[in-house]
């Protein structure tokens, strides 16, 4: 009993030295707890994720949507029996209207929306609205702009009925393509369409579109066509996450910052595709992409990487992140593919342990640990 007691006396003591030594690529200060199936989540594979004006968060996975309230998961289904059920199980979109309205984009079962009062759901797919919905957010008018594969799709809040706009609509400047992956209305009510072929904002007076493309000869347009998603941060600059790298909309309206993923520099944004975007102050943006998670600081421009680190039980839980969200107590959530989702609270102090592992050179020699020595400036010795 004396020996276990010592044993777990060095283990404490084996945390909070080993937690001030810097042996691995992520700063100390950001470690991650993860939520996965085996804590009540539908899938492991996570899109989008919000937080209602009640406080639930409400997670769009491959495998239902589910309701979190900080402990425990309730998760809605489909149920072929039940008309009132959400519209499919596969869950891309979601989007909290200014009355509270919670709307959920489906692929295949289209728009839902959900009945707080009676705990269930009304689908619009018989209302003209496609089976597949790719994002969903509001104009100044409170109607609901909705992006498919099939186009853009403006739904009047009350009626429910859909009005198409997009690649054959009459207009003095159309969408070139239905296929729209993201909408965004910005702090100064202006729309914004991404799609596969070009960034779009809508024109109110003219009811047109102006169009911002991939010119290889000119490294201030995007650098990319397919637009993945797009955000603002707290200072008003929008930002666009494509499939070739990440770009920031300069004062003048037309040109771009654009960050690029460049293998020979590790200061360089991880991958060039991009996700999804948060803000989480006025110069903190954090970026979920196919190689893990970004931090840039927006002022100085320097970026954080994080990444999967089988030796670091703080690292995130799988390499691409899909959907990333900031809640108001500035709390992170990170939702990424197949492995469920990470959580980052900066209020909570957590231990970088380091474990003995047989296959892992660079791990401890042994979980006996007897002794330190520091080396000053470089970290510490541990006798094992």
């Amino acid at each position: 009993m004396f020996n276990n007691l010592i044993r777990k006396a060095l283990a404490v003591i084996v945390l909070c030295c080993v937690h001030s030594m810097n042996v691995c690529a992520q700063k100390a200060d950001i470690k991650f707890s993860s939520l996965t199936t085996k804590d009540g989540l539908s899938s492991n594979t996570v899109y989008s994720i919000i937080q209602d004006r009640y406080g639930f968060l409400w997670i769009a996975t491959e495998d239902g949507l589910d309701r979190f309230d900080g402990t425990n998961f309730t998760v809605y289904k489909h149920d072929p029996t039940n008309p009132n059920s959400i519209g499919a199980n596969h869950v891309r979109a979601l989007y909290e209207d200014p009355s509270g309205a919670l709307w959920v984009g489906t692929n295949g079962g289209s728009l839902s929306v959900y009945d707080r009062a009676k705990d269930s759901f009304v689908n619009l797919k018989d209302k003209g609205v496609p089976s597949a919905i790719t994002s969903i957010t509001s104009d100044e008018k409170g109607d609901i702009w909705a992006t498919s594969y099939e186009g853009l799709f403006i739904i009047n809040k009350k009626t429910h009925k859909a009005k198409y706009l997009g690649k054959y609509t009459n207009t003095s400047e159309n969408l070139k393509t239905d296929v729209l992956m993201y909408v965004f209305k910005d702090s100064k009510r202006n729309m914004w369409v991404g799609s596969e072929d070009g960034l779009y904002l809508y024109l109110k007076k003219t009811k047109s579109f102006k169009r911002f493309v991939h010119v290889s000869t000119d490294e201030t347009s995007l650098p990319n066509n397919n637009i993945i998603t797009i955000a603002e941060d707290k200072a008003g600059h929008i930002w666009v996450g494509t499939e070739g790298g990440l770009s920031m909309l300069m004062p003048d309206g037309k040109t771009f910052k654009n960050y690029l993923h460049n293998p020979a520099d590790r200061k360089s944004i991880s991958s060039d595709i991009i996700y999804s975007i948060a803000a989480e102050n006025k110069d903190k943006l954090w970026i979920a992409n196919e190689e893990g998670i970004d931090i840039l600081d927006i002022v100085s421009g320097s970026i954080r990487r994080f990444k999967p680190d089988k030796r670091d039980k703080g690292s995130l839980t799988r390499r691409s992140t899909r959907g990333i969200f900031v809640d108001k107590q500035g709390i992170c959530w990170v939702g990424t593919f197949q492995g469920g989702i990470n959580k980052y609270d900066k209020n909570f102090t957590s231990f970088n342990l380091k474990e003995s592992m047989p296959f892992d050179n660079r791990g401890l020699s042994s979980s006996v640990v007897t002794s330190f020595a520091e080396f000053k400036g470089k970290g510490v010795f541990i006798g094992t």
